[in-house]
């Protein structure tokens, strides 16, 4: 990344005004624990920027930490808030 390359948004999970946030306290850690780990993974910028996303979703659903399980079977995967973070990013 350089400043050579133009700047790009990438929008929030959940958009002002919506029913589902409750606590935006400490999401701005957990977008940038989110992007790291999406830039570990993928390599790419903008996914890790939406992994990020995905993740400060999650902590804006409640007051404190998102409730962490497994639901049903290991091919459902880790739960968080009862969903699969993975069908955020699809």
């Amino acid at each position: 990344m350089s400043r050579s390359v133009a700047p790009i948004w990438v929008a929030a999970y959940y958009q002002p005004g919506s029913e589902k946030v409750v606590d935006t306290t400490g999401a701005g850690n957990t977008f940038l624990g989110g992007f790291t780990v999406g830039q570990s993974e993928t390599g790419d910028l903008m996914e890790a920027a939406q992994y990020g996303s995905v993740a400060a979703s999650f902590l804006a659903e409640q007051v404190g930490p998102p409730a962490l399980g497994k639901e049903g079977s290991v091919e459902a995967g880790e739960m968080w808030n009862g969903h699969n973070p993975q069908n955020r990013l699809e």
